[in-house]
């Protein structure tokens, strides 16, 4: 069993809680390979495309064996746990985010992840994303719409871990950029 700790406070998840106390849930689940990991991010949250109808067909045909959570009365908002990961599904015009926490039984740093992502969603997507290394997430734009999307390794560092939340965000043009010079008062760099 690996112990997940969860922030479900209503700031993204790269943003720190207020209380850490009071925004913490703790979770144990079974873990999974890190391939696993990164196909059940590629089922449930990137290739549904953040649409909540979708992401919850994913849900319903994925082997975790996920049961819905009734933690809220947002239509908009959706959180199922299973024996193996927690996942979390917010949905708005401006801002749509799909979270998923689950544990690895392979210990891997956020560079690891990173190197492993990348060529799987540039090969889903089809085109090149941006990487930083630093804040551990990759990103790219839809070129006509202007809708920037964002893979997070919420938590992620240098030290080898167990626990993995991948945090996928998609905003409307103009959006990000204001949550990046609330995040990173000089704006991030990428690499």
């Amino acid at each position: 069993m690996i112990a997940l700790i969860l922030a479900l406070s209503g700031a993204p998840p790269s943003a720190q809680p207020s209380t850490p106390e009071e925004n913490l849930v703790h979770l144990a689940v079974q873990g999974v390979s890190v391939e696993r990991t990164v196909a059940e991010f590629m089922d449930v949250c990137l290739r549904p495309g953040l649409i909540a109808a979708d992401v919850q067909k994913a849900v319903q045909a994925s082997n975790f064996g996920y049961v819905p959570q009734h933690e809220n009365n947002n239509p908009s908002s959706f959180t199922w746990r299973s024996n193996y990961a927690y996942l979390i599904l917010n949905v708005s015009s401006e801002f749509s985010q799909c979270a998923l926490s689950v544990g690895s039984i392979q210990r891997r740093t956020g560079e690891q992840l990173l190197a492993i992502l990348k060529p799987v969603i540039e090969t889903e997507i089809g085109r090149p994303v941006d990487e930083n290394d630093h804040a551990f997430y990759l990103q790219w734009s839809d070129p006509i719409s202007g809708v920037v999307e964002r893979l997070t390794l919420a938590r992620a560092n240098s030290n080898p871990q167990q626990a993995i939340w991948y945090v996928l965000d998609k905003t409307a043009p103009g959006v990000r950029e204001k949550l990046d010079a609330l995040e990173w008062p000089q704006g991030p760099s990428s690499k």
